[in-house]
């Protein structure tokens, strides 16, 4: 795995509960100090839908690829709604 390229497609959500505050969730992929997130999705937001392909460079492969579904969060911090760890 080392010296080599992974590629992720982030798909779609399922499920989303929607509050009363503006609702824009998006997906934070993060890997070896690398972080890459996903446009947000402002239609059909309790069903997310993204296909969107990211590429990262890939040094040791022994960290685990870390996926969050974030809320953007117009006047403070974004939350995050669920993670998932993923190893290599």
């Amino acid at each position: 795995m080392e010296g080599s390229q992974l590629t992720v497609q982030v798909v779609e959500a399922e499920g989303l509960q929607r509050g009363k505050d503006p609702f824009e969730p998006y997906v934070i992929l993060a890997i070896e100090g690398q972080k890459i997130e996903t446009t947000q999705a402002t239609t059909n937001v309790t069903r997310p839908v993204w296909r969107e392909f990211f590429t990262f460079e890939i040094e040791s492969g022994q960290t685990p690829l870390n996926i969050y579904l974030a809320n953007k969060d117009t006047y403070g911090t974004n939350d995050i709604l669920g993670k998932c760890e993923i190893s290599l």
